[in-house]
């Protein structure tokens, strides 16, 4: 049974949730293929490039004074998968980090979905993670939350202008 979130009501959670994850891959890959095919385009390549930044592109903002720090490589709920397959993962995304410039003995892991499991964070701590970013909203207290599962805030949770009125997320961290 899926539950409205803050971002989707059920219906849409429920979607998401069948695509990402809950169906074997290889029959989400054939969905989500075909779907792309008829109400996006055939050619996935040009989507993408249009769309997502390139290696270059990123390289340069990193090199710009952007911090760049891993996602995952595959977009996995990361708590789902199996702790080889949690190993690969963050293998590939150490690689992809290395590759743009980015430090690799000391790096930052913001989870898809904001899914992680204890196995996770301990194949994290071994690789150099030095924080990990859930999706728990909240500000985080560096001297009582784990490094490796932080909550955070999101963009919206933030006032939309500098002139904007305070909201609870500004003023509680004026009070801190």
């Amino acid at each position: 049974m899926a539950v409205a979130n803050r971002f989707d009501p059920k219906e849409v959670v429920f979607i998401k949730r069948i695509l990402q994850r809950e169906l074997p891959e290889e029959l989400r890959q054939i969905i989500i293929g075909g779907l792309f095919r008829k109400y996006v385009t055939s050619d996935e390549a040009s989507f993408a490039k249009e769309l997502y930044m390139s290696e270059d592109q990123i390289r340069c903002m990193r090199e710009n004074g952007m911090y760049i720090g891993s996602h995952g490589y595959g977009h996995y709920w990361l708590d789902t998968i199996d702790p080889e397959m949690q190993k690969h993962e963050i293998k590939l995304a150490l690689e992809f980090l290395w590759r743009i410039g980015s430090r690799i003995e000391s790096w930052i892991m913001c989870y898809p979905y904001g899914a992680y499991n204890d196995t996770l964070l301990a194949i994290l701590s071994n690789t150099g993670c030095r924080i990990g970013l859930t999706t728990k909203v909240g500000i985080a207290d560096l001297q009582r939350d784990n490094l490796l599962a932080l909550p955070r805030l999101d963009t919206n949770d933030l006032p939309k202008s500098a002139n904007a009125a305070p909201n609870e997320w500004t003023l509680q961290a004026k009070e801190t």
